[in-house]
């Protein structure tokens, strides 16, 4: 039963669209992860910005 346990977590780690959308973050240079500012928006709930996209849009607001 426990190699059973390992084989599955193993396998499904490979196809779980979170795990993999997670490690992409992870890797990715140039990306911040923001919480909400109220307790019940922080409460998983996150919003990924990469750094290009919050200077093209101060930029934006700024001209």
């Amino acid at each position: 039963m426990e190699e059973f346990k390992r084989l599955y977590t193993s396998e499904k780690s490979k196809r779980d669209i979170g795990v993999f959308f997670k490690k992409t973050v992870k890797a990715r240079e140039g990306v911040d992860t923001l919480g909400g500012t109220s307790n019940a928006s922080v409460e998983g709930t996150t919003h990924n910005v990469r750094k290009s996209e919050t200077v093209a849009f101060s930029n934006w607001i700024n001209r």
